[in-house]
């Protein structure tokens, strides 16, 4: 027969914590697990369109999440998005999330989010 699926992708979510960050400052993302199981991975992040001739992209950081809680990662925000922050403007991110179950199931999970600065 065919093999489960797992489900770790569809209750694991990432929210930012605001939407209106200082240019300067980190972007602090939640990630919340609400699967009856730990999960760990890794958080990273591009710039939705280009930022000059090429995408800016956000150090991974890793993660870890205990079953039914959250936690808050920081990841510090490249030149080119500072900059555009820096100026007024709003920048759309996408924020990607490979999390791995304690089977070994990985799974990416995915999240667009656009800020603006404080």
């Amino acid at each position: 027969m065919g093999r489960r699926q797992s489900t770790v992708g569809a209750l694991v979510t990432l929210t930012p914590v605001a939407s209106r960050i200082r240019p300067r400052g980190p972007l602090r993302v939640r990630v919340a697990n609400a699967n009856a199981f730990a999960v760990g991975g890794r958080l990273a992040g591009t710039s939705a369109k280009r930022l000059g001739k090429r995408r800016a992209t956000l150090r991974a950081r890793s993660l870890s999440v205990p079953a039914r809680a959250s936690r808050t990662v920081a990841l510090a925000l490249p030149k080119a998005v500072r900059a555009r922050l820096a100026r007024g403007r709003r920048v759309a991110l996408k924020l990607t999330a490979a999390v791995t179950d304690p089977a070994g199931n990985r799974r990416t999970v995915t999240r667009k989010v656009t800020l603006r600065r404080r």
